[in-house]
Order: C-alpha cells, then sequence, then structure tokens
C-alpha cells in the first residue's frame, strides 16, 4: 500500500530541489556552452530519473523504508557537500551576496 504521505514529502522535497535549480539560473550562476551547465543538466537529469524511477518501484513494492532513508540521507550529504561543505565554491554567503 502506497503512503500518501511518504509521496507527499517526495513531491515537495522535488519541488524544492526544482526551486533550487531555478536560483541557479536566476542568479545568473550558470553560463550557456560550459562545463558547469553540462554537470548541472546531468546531476538533474540523474537526480529526478532516481526520484522517478524510485517512486515507481515503491508503487510496485519493490523498495520500503529503508531505501528511503538511504535516499534521504544521500540528498543531504549531496547538499551538504554543494553548500555547507569546506570544500564548496558555494557557501550561503555567497549566495546571499548574489542577491544584493
Amino acid at each position: 500500500m502506497v503512503n500518501r504521505n511518504l509521496v507527499a514529502l517526495s513531491a515537495a522535497g522535488t519541488l524544492l530541489s526544482l526551486g533550487h535549480m531555478v536560483d541557479h539560473v536566476i542568479r545568473d550562476d550558470l553560463r550557456w556552452s560550459s562545463t558547469e551547465l553540462l554537470v548541472f543538466m546531468i546531476v538533474g537529469l540523474v537526480l529526478y530519473g532516481a526520484i522517478g524511477v524510485s517512486l515507481y518501484l515503491y508503487a510496485k513494492s519493490k523498495v520500503g523504508p529503508r531505501f528511503w532513508t538511504f535516499f534521504a540521507f544521500a540528498g543531504v550529504l549531496f547538499g551538504w557537500a554543494g553548500h555547507f561543505s569546506p570544500f564548496t565554491e558555494q557557501p550561503p554567503s555567497f549566495i546571499l551576496r548574489a542577491y544584493n
């Protein structure tokens, strides 16, 4: 049986992720015909493809709570590496300055 709360959380997370991608575009962070744009598009396709396949497998009862725990942890780790780790090029202060 499909848990509607899990599907709603997945949909909300997907919408927030799309908003994050739009934020990169609004800040003019990506230039046409650049390596960053290519990587950004590939990561987006992989991410949204993984979410879609995961929801399909969940609807078919092939994956369960343990899978979603690892999936969510991987997403948090990816977000941390992208904006909060000491190795990032775009910490929150950089992002806030882009809107000034």
